[in-house]
């Protein structure tokens, strides 16, 4: 006898070589069986970084405009960033398709690069599969890779590239793919931060 105003979650124990048996309505019976794979994780995953160099992906496609906290994320980011000190920005800002780099020199232009994501617009689809991760540029290759977005493909490829070095992924919408995002974190050696499940400070 509750009336739900919010979103909400549920959260089951993960059991490894599970199976589900179920009877459709044609009569017939299914089953799934879940057995995960030992993960290899990259050889720099759990490492302590003080990168120099940092790549951030930024998804500017119309749903999120609508469904995360565009405020909070970018504000995580400059915190982020600013304890870093003196650091190298690439901002590649992806719809369908990936905008051309902009390169940021922190903190001499902490201000610029927060102008230029404050004046995105959010519009069309979203293929994730414009990502490229771990890809070089004509600058040095990054030491750390972000990846701002809600995992909602609805365009093109769905996944991006592997990356050769860590990648962490935030979002902020409770209607994301997290299982997807949580996945490109793991397989990459990063950590996915899913800013509508911890505190102002978590």
């Amino acid at each position: 006898d509750i009336a739900v105003t919010e979103d909400l979650t549920v959260e089951l124990p993960v059991a490894a070589g599970t199976a589900l048996v179920e009877k459709g309505s044609d009569g017939h019976l299914y089953f799934a069986i879940r057995d995960p794979a030992a993960l290899s994780l990259p050889a720099y995953a759990g490492r302590a970084m003080s990168p120099d160099r940092v790549r951030v992906w930024w998804d500017a496609s119309w749903s999120r405009e609508r469904t995360s906290d565009l405020a909070r994320e970018t504000s995580l980011l400059q915190k982020f960033l600013a304890g870093l000190g003196s650091v190298q920005v690439e901002l590649r800002v992806f719809r369908n398709n990936a905008d051309g780099a902009v390169h940021f020199d922190l903190p001499r232009q902490a201000d610029q690069l927060a102008q230029a994501l404050g004046s995105l617009v959010y519009d069309g689809g979203t293929q994730l599969g414009a990502v490229k991760l771990g890809q070089g540029g004509p600058r040095k290759a990054p030491d750390l890779e972000l990846l701002f977005t809600d995992g909602v493909s609805n365009f093109g490829e769905r996944l991006p590239g592997s990356s050769a070095v860590p990648l962490m992924v935030i979002n902020s919408s409770n209607t994301a793919e997290h299982s997807l995002l949580r996945g490109l974190a793991r397989n990459n050696g990063g950590a996915y931060f899913n800013l509508a499940r911890r505190t102002a400070t978590g």
